[in-house]
């Protein structure tokens, strides 16, 4: 069971899987994935405080790890539930004063 349950707004997925590259002289390059985990997941997501009061629960879910301290989350495309560490968040107030947070979740391997 996942330990982060809120549900975003939206949710982007994006992919840069890790390579090393080797370029010669003559134009030729050799591409190689580097490592075991080489392609993690980071995600953007968007929250609005519907209901009211979520953005102040997320926002202190993500401050009680600190950006040091992975979490289980499900990913929304229905996937399995993955390892992230949120290292960056931010919120906002919009007209009407709805409050909503954007967040990075980066995949991490323990």
């Amino acid at each position: 069971m996942a330990d982060f349950t809120y549900t975003p707004s939206s949710a982007q997925r994006k992919r840069a899987p890790i390579t090393r590259r080797m370029r010669f002289g003559d134009g030729y390059e050799q591409v190689v994935a580097f490592g075991i985990n080489t392609n993690a997941a980071t995600w953007e997501l968007n929250f609005v405080d519907k209901p009211p009061g979520n953005i102040a629960a997320v926002e202190a879910f993500l401050s009680s790890k600190l950006a040091a301290t992975s979490f289980t989350w499900a990913q929304p495309d229905g996937g399995a539930d993955i390892n992230v560490r949120c290292r960056t968040w931010s919120d906002s107030l919009a007209p009407g004063n709805v409050r909503a947070l954007s967040a990075t979740f980066e995949q991490v391997f323990v």
